[in-house]
């Protein structure tokens, strides 16, 4: 079968929107949230299999792709010009959730949506805007989401939505304030991550301008939340089941353990440095370009997530207060102005903490013969200078260290309010 053949049959199956790539690659775009399915789907229709070898997702999709009995390759990839932003997602999402709550015999039909988009959410989008756009993967996702919280609560709430609602304009607006006066600079995510929130009527013109500091806000959206009135919710795309959590309900926040560190496993190959603690690891480094470094967790808690190098550099900071370091303009101008201090910084720092045994200009020679060498630069220059603040600290104090990196990536700050994640 040529690939032209292919693309024929694909055609009678009813995929509209696809391209040929090369001689054996056809890719399919749907919705984002039909990706998953629509592979199931072409394993039903066509002989193969699903091919998930790392050459493939790195080639094709994240996901991989499927592989007919004629070795070609048929990828899914996102149709950009029907895929939800943020604020549509969340927000059908959103309508569902109102639909369930404002009506438990629900199946979901067009009208029992409009009702509660009409009367229950407040966003800039309704259902008319989103419902054919959405396709059948967020549907699904939406269904599976407001199930779960019905499970969780009862009776009529009114969803509201940051695109078009007073409540969220009014808590964001007194939030960031008190944050910054507590001393904290954090995105609001980090201080409530929440996407919707459930209000009861009473509570939709709160003057929230009335609390003087951030525990006393928070403390307000405890006590709201566990008499079911107020109730900030993260949300994420299903898959095959929901799951929901209360984050920052006042147990205690579970206290991570600092094992060790490395400079990569080669000092002069790696622009990396990892901390490990135990469950994970915490790499840090810049990605990609001549930028300052970001800290990226590996382990399960907050798996994949980034920490900037501006709240990342503050958290060193609230332990360290002596931490410092340059920004990547500054390094990267003193290096093109004078390399050799920056070169002898590096090459002593690893002399302390990482012996490799490679003579000076020869270490020199092989930074500068680097195809990202100033990349390389300004990742070493900074993870260098946070190791050793690291290094420095105290077994605790590396502990709590940890522990709020780790509570940053997951909004789960000493500052944090209260809401529950669906996912």
């Amino acid at each position: 079968m040529g690939i032209a053949i292919l693309q024929k049959k694909l055609k009678a199956l009813g995929y509209k929107n696809m391209s040929i790539k090369n001689s054996n690659v056809i890719l399919l775009y749907m919705p984002k949230s039909e990706r998953n399915s629509t592979y199931v789907k072409l394993g039903k229709q066509l002989s193969g299999w699903m091919d998930t070898s790392f050459k493939v997702k790195t080639r094709i999709s994240s996901a991989g792709a499927f592989r007919t009995e004629d070795d070609y390759l048929i990828g899914v990839k996102p149709d950009q010009s029907k895929t939800l932003n943020t604020d549509e997602q969340e927000t059908l999402q959103g309508i569902y959730i109102a639909c369930k709550l404002s009506k438990p015999t629900t199946d979901y039909n067009i009208e029992d949506l409009r009702h509660a988009s009409k009367n229950y959410v407040n966003s800039k989008f309704t259902i008319d805007d989103l419902y054919e756009k959405a396709g059948g993967g967020w549907a699904t996702s939406s269904i599976k989401t407001a199930n779960k919280i019905a499970g969780r609560y009862r009776g009529k709430y009114y969803v509201q939505q940051r695109s078009n609602s007073k409540f969220v304009t009014n808590i964001s607006n007194a939030a960031k304030v008190l944050v910054r006066q507590s001393g904290w600079t954090i995105g609001l995510d980090k201080w409530n991550p929440a996407d919707v929130w459930l209000v009861k009527k009473q509570y939709l013109d709160h003057d929230f301008k009335q609390y003087t500091d951030i525990i006393e806000l928070n403390h307000f959206l405890f006590e709201r939340f566990e008499k079911d009135e107020i109730i900030g919710v993260s949300l994420k795309a299903i898959g095959t089941s929901a799951t929901a959590k209360v984050f920052n309900d006042g147990t205690k926040q579970t206290n991570y353990e600092y094992k060790s560190f490395d400079l990569g496993k080669v000092f002069s190959n790696a622009l990396n440095g990892t901390v490990y603690y135990k469950g994970g690891s915490l790499v840090i480094r810049n990605f990609g370009r001549p930028e300052s470094v970001s800290g990226e967790i590996n382990g399960k808690f907050a798996q994949g997530g980034k920490v900037g190098a501006g709240p990342f550099f503050k958290l060193i900071t609230k332990i360290d207060a002596n931490f410092k370091t340059e920004t990547h303009q500054e390094i990267n101008l003193a290096y093109q102005k004078e390399p050799e201090p920056i070169f002898k910084k590096l090459y002593e720092g690893m002399q302390k903490f990482q012996k490799e045994f490679i003579e000076y200009d020869k270490f020199r020679q092989k930074i500068k013969d680097k195809g990202n060498e100033i990349n390389y630069i300004i990742s070493k220059y900074q993870v260098l200078d946070v190791i050793t603040s690291i290094d420095k600290m105290n077994k605790k104090q590396k502990n709590k260290l940890i522990t709020s990196v780790l509570g940053y990536a997951s909004s789960e700050l000493e500052i944090s309010s209260i809401f529950l994640k669906v996912s």
